[in-house]
């Protein structure tokens, strides 16, 4: 019996969006680039291209089956769970993250931006010196089944990342002062507190020091951090800690940061919030967590946190890839 095939395939999933519903599964959008608020629109209406990641539904059904695992711990969190997270619930949730961070549109393009920069730079080069000329080509218009195809191997290759990162350690984050936690169309945030400087140059989630951070509702905030750089929560808890206000405002505007064309946010007594909501990586440290001094006379050179654990993952791509 044949199944029907997903048209509208979502690149920030229905159910974490739901943890930011106004009414009825409506949630608010801030249209960045028209400067204009778009009240209670449909959620399954929202973030989403048809057949985004391709028409056969191989990618669009993993990405299904990744979001009905991390659905049941991430729901659990979100209803008080995060006392304790369990060891299975760590390996849904990593590996839906890293899925998170290259399914987007966003990350989709930034890759393609980054390629077109990358190609044309070789190619102005080359002519420049053969003919003592450097002219701006402009960037290449890819076809929608080209499009498709690197959405596809994007988030496939985020998903295979996930192979590397099960050391990293989880916290959460609670809100409870009168701003709420926004999201965009690339909600997956990674930063680098130990490397700030040259942060540009590090391979994001993989770096020491690397922290990821996803909203999962208005009042909840997902982190994952590197252990052996940063210490999260007190004693009150080693699992989840109550943030304040300029917390909230730090992860906000990374969030807008993050933003490639919409902001969503639940209460529409957040417009004027989001409105003026600039957008920066703030140089300061919020107050849930701080870079152990070790951590600094250990690693003062970028490097991957898990070498060795790295090149045997290459090394299973190579070999997998010959079979």
């Amino acid at each position: 019996m044949a199944h029907n095939k997903t048209i509208a395939q979502h690149y920030v999933p229905q159910f974490l969006l739901y943890g930011f519903a106004s009414a009825s599964d409506k949630i608010n959008l801030f249209d960045l680039k028209k400067n204009e608020v778009r009240f209670n629109q449909a959620i399954n209406f929202v973030f989403y291209e048809n057949y985004f990641y391709d028409t056969d539904n191989r990618v669009e059904n993993m990405l299904l089956l990744l979001e009905k695992k991390a659905s049941v711990p991430i729901n659990k969190i979100r209803q008080d769970g995060y006392s304790r997270i369990e060891e299975n619930d760590k390996c849904e949730l990593i590996i839906f993250l890293c899925a998170q961070l290259s399914r987007t549109k966003a990350a989709r393009d930034r890759y393609l931006g980054m390629l077109d920069e990358k190609n044309m730079e070789k190619v102005k080069a080359s002519l420049a010196k053969k003919y003592h000329e450097d002219t701006d080509f402009g960037h290449y218009h890819y076809p929608k089944e080209d499009l498709r195809k690197i959405s596809a191997i994007n988030t496939s290759e985020g998903v295979l990342h996930s192979m590397v990162m099960n050391d990293l350690r989880f916290h959460v984050l609670i809100n409870k002062t009168d701003k709420e936690f926004i999201i965009s169309d690339h909600p997956m945030i990674v930063i680098n507190a130990l490397y700030k400087e040259e942060s540009q140059f590090m391979p994001g989630p993989l770096a020491r020091g690397a922290q990821l951070f996803l909203p999962l509702s208005k009042n909840i905030c997902l982190c994952a951090y590197d252990p052996k750089v940063y210490k999260y929560g007190g004693q009150k808890s080693l699992t989840a800690s109550e943030i304040n206000l300029k917390d909230v405002q730090w992860l906000n505007k990374l969030q807008a940061l993050s933003a490639a064309h919409f902001i969503g946010f639940s209460s529409p007594l957040m417009e004027k919030y989001v409105r003026n909501l600039k957008p920066s990586k703030e140089n300061c440290l919020p107050s849930f967590y701080k870079v152990l001094k070790k951590a600094k006379k250990l690693y003062k050179n970028p490097q991957l946190r898990n070498p060795q654990k790295y090149r045997d993952f290459l090394r299973f791509l190579s070999v997998e890839g010959a079979l």
